[in-house]
């Protein structure tokens, strides 16, 4: 496992392993992930490198799964900040205790026996709760053919710590930050019906799961936006 400074990196043998570290926020974390891999791996496959956009997976209250949504395109930095803020409006309105959200970046990855270190391309899977921030860092490879390779060997799991969060200097202070804004919303931010207007008429995708099918319903992922 990789080591990091942004908080308190933990390592795991396997997925029993994981599922048990992240037990407080979910159930079978590893599986979300996943399944979020696997959508991750399908974009890539269909459309080239980088061309997947943040996506956000939403829980109501009681942790059951309530919507997935994508991302408009982004511009530059700058706007993927308001994007992400756009997007975790929604999170806020239905007073969720749990989101995940998945992002792909470059990521800095130290090998812990050489300390010597590399950049890779990054799956960052981060579950958010009102309690708890935890990412989940997974280097990636992509053949010529599309098709991508997770390097589970050299992952890490980093629960995020007070001076991180706080941080104005670093990108994960201003993500942190974010994070913390939208799960502690004291009242929803506008109405259901009204964010969703909104995410139509900017470019987001989503889906929204039915009620009475939160318990049982599979995880689908909305179609990506030409």
């Amino acid at each position: 496992m990789s080591t990091s400074n942004e908080g308190r990196t933990h390592q795991f043998k396997d997925k029993e392993d994981f599922n048990n570290l992240l037990s407080p926020i979910i159930d079978d974390a590893f599986g979300e992930y996943e399944k979020i891999a696997g959508y991750f791996s399908s974009i890539t496959n269909a459309s080239g490198p980088d061309t997947f956009l943040p996506t956000l997976v939403v829980f109501n209250s009681f942790k059951k799964l309530a919507a997935v949504m994508t991302a408009r395109p982004i511009q530059d930095k700058d706007d993927m900040y308001k994007v992400l803020a756009q997007m975790m409006v929604f999170p806020a309105t239905i007073n969720s205790n749990l989101f995940i959200l998945a992002q792909d970046s470059r990521v800095r990855v130290i090998d812990n026996k050489t300390q010597s270190e590399e950049v890779s391309d990054g799956l960052i899977v981060t579950f958010v709760t009102s309690e708890t921030c935890t990412i989940f860092t997974v280097p990636y490879t992509v053949d010529d053919d599309n098709n991508v390779s997770y390097i589970l060997e050299k992952s890490w799991l980093t629960e995020v710590i007070e001076d991180a969060a706080t941080s104005s200097n670093n990108s994960i202070g201003k993500m942190v930050e974010l994070f913390y804004i939208f799960s502690h919303a004291p009242k929803p931010p506008m109405s259901v019906d009204e964010i969703l207007s909104f995410y139509n008429d900017n470019g987001f995708a989503y889906q929204i799961i039915d009620e009475q099918n939160l318990g049982h319903h599979p995880l689908a992922f909305p179609v990506k936006l030409a």
